[in-house]
Formats: structure tokens, sequence, C-alpha cells
């Protein structure tokens, strides 16, 4: 898969969600992940991507859409 970066709008809105731990769902091609927008991340040479906290499990499991 092709690495495509986050727009900058986007970008924003997304750190607005973790600032706000706010309840996003995340659709890709066959899934969708729902779960607390906890932080973004910036992996070197992979990208960047939203860390997911599942509601339902109040441990730290974490789910990572790019």
């Amino acid at each position: 898969m092709t690495y495509l970066p986050i727009k900058c709008g986007d970008y924003d809105q997304l750190e607005l969600y973790c600032m706000r731990a706010n309840k996003v769902a995340i659709t890709l091609d066959t899934q969708t992940l729902v779960g607390v927008a906890k932080t973004l991340e910036n992996i070197k040479g992979e990208g960047e991507f939203l860390v997911l906290q599942e509601r339902a499990n109040k441990q730290n499991n974490k789910n990572t859409a790019r």
C-alpha cells in the first residue's frame, strides 16, 4: 500500500478529537474501528497513525488506523 499523508485540515481535526477524547468511528476498506481518540503518532518510514482506545475494554487495548 502506498503511503498518503493526512491532509493538514484533517490532521487538525484529528488532533481536536484526541484533545477532547472524542469517540470516533474510522471506516477502512473492509472494517470499521470504533473507539476513543487518544493520540496521533508519526512513525518514521511508516506514516501517521491515529491511536484509538476501545471503550468496552478499559485496559490499555489500542487499535491503530493509518
